[in-house]
């Protein structure tokens, strides 16, 4: 596998059906690595969080396999691949995506266009309609809370609020230093934002290319895990958690006072807004625990963050 390049890649693929993975999507994989000249060497690592262990018999070359606890959430079960992967890049795809001939050749060469970059993502087009499902975010900052909003205007490489976890080359070291992924988050799309948050907070920047792109090889059901109410819950962890000073303590007392008002009425109309209060305050324990020692080192905050994406970056583009 050895090439002519400077960078090595880790490939890391969670499943949870490792059968269907190998006799489909795996060998899709790599095949495209095989094709790659941009790579020095790499390891495709497949990461199981399924019922069965295949560990006595699962042998396929250049492949590792790690079995995960059953059951482990996407952020678990990628965090086994990352702290057991070798080389200085990641490569996480989720959702049974798949990148294009060109991507490598894309995206490697931003780590060095740009400093201190964290990761790199590309588009990602559906299996079905072909339209995007992951793009180019901006900071949208509304009542206090974090959120984002797509950059219709990234026709070239740009800075992006948000990566996605479908699709993401990221320096093993830097994401190595933050620990990996939050394992609180219950949804994809909260851990991706919670990462890129980790990562921009850190100084480190983080690239969206629509240069080229990643497509979906099959259609993937959105888990049943899912609710609205689970949706909001995950959002008032990553304020909880990105929040600092007196917009902390507002933030909280505010989570309290809708909490209050929302059992108060108890109308049907404002269950889901109870029910996920009710499950933030009790994972909050571990939010507070998770805060404390992960977030404390983190000085740059989030008006910072969104301010020095706007200056420093110049307008978002990238120097060629």
């Amino acid at each position: 596998m050895a090439k002519n390049s400077k960078y090595s890649v880790s490939v890391i693929l969670p499943s949870t059906n490792v059968p269907l993975m190998v006799g489909g999507y795996l060998s899709k994989v790599l095949e495209f690595m095989s094709r790659q000249n941009e790579v020095d060497d790499y390891e495709v690592i497949v990461v199981d969080s399924g019922k069965e262990d295949f560990t006595e018999t699962f042998s396929i070359d250049g492949v590792r396999y790690i079995k995960a606890n059953a059951g482990s959430p996407m952020a678990r079960t990628l965090n086994y691949g990352i702290f057991n992967a070798r080389c200085q890049l990641l490569l996480i795809l989720c959702d049974s995506v798949l990148p294009q001939d060109d991507y490598f050749q894309k995206t490697i060469p931003l780590f060095s266009k740009a400093t201190n970059v964290f990761g790199v993502s590309a588009i990602v087009y559906d299996y079905e309609t072909k339209t995007p499902v992951d793009q180019a975010y901006l900071p949208d900052i509304r009542f206090g809370t974090i959120g984002y909003r797509i950059n219709f205007g990234a026709l070239a490489p740009t800075y992006t609020f948000r990566l996605s976890m479908r699709n993401v080359l990221v320096d093993r070291q830097k994401i190595g230093l933050m620990g990996g992924f939050q394992n609180i988050f219950d949804l994809g799309g909260y851990v991706d934002m919670d990462t890129s948050l980790r990562a921009w907070r850190n100084s480190w920047k983080c690239i969206f290319t629509p240069e080229t792109s990643c497509r979906k090889t099959e259609q993937t059901q959105r888990p049943s895990l899912y609710r609205a109410d689970s949706a909001l819950t995950n959002e008032i962890i990553l304020n909880y958690l990105h929040t600092k000073g007196f917009k902390h303590a507002k933030f909280f007392c505010m989570c309290v006072t809708l909490f209050l008002a929302s059992t108060l009425m108890n109308s049907v109309r404002y269950k889901g807004l109870k029910n996920s209060c009710k499950m933030f305050f009790r994972r909050i324990m571990d939010a507070h625990e998770i805060r404390t020692w992960n977030y404390s080192n983190i000085h740059t905050g989030i008006k910072d963050v969104v301010d020095n994406f706007f200056t420093e970056n110049k307008g978002l583009q990238i120097d060629k």
